[in-house]
């Protein structure tokens, strides 16, 4: 029987030594916003264009909308998603 030790996964695999991992880019992304949106149209516009960088990271694959809309506000608002 061969032992297999378990790699536990810290998120940075595939990132150079020292750079953020994606999740700490997105953190860091939303805290910018956050500080940046004032009002409510800043901050409809900042999950607009957070949605559609999402649709467009799925390839432009149409009928997702409402999800992607619901992740960007997640996303910049801070909250830990389901």
């Amino acid at each position: 029987m061969v032992s297999r030790k378990s790699k536990k996964n810290t998120g940075k695999e595939g990132f150079a030594p020292g750079e953020p991992s994606a999740s700490e880019q997105l953190d860091a992304r939303a805290e910018a916003v956050r500080q940046e949106a004032g009002s409510d149209a800043e901050c409809h516009r900042a999950v607009a264009e957070r949605a559609y960088e999402l649709y467009q990271d799925r390839g432009g694959e149409d009928g997702r909308a409402l999800d992607d809309w619901l992740r960007a506000e997640i996303e910049l608002s801070g909250r830990k998603g389901p």
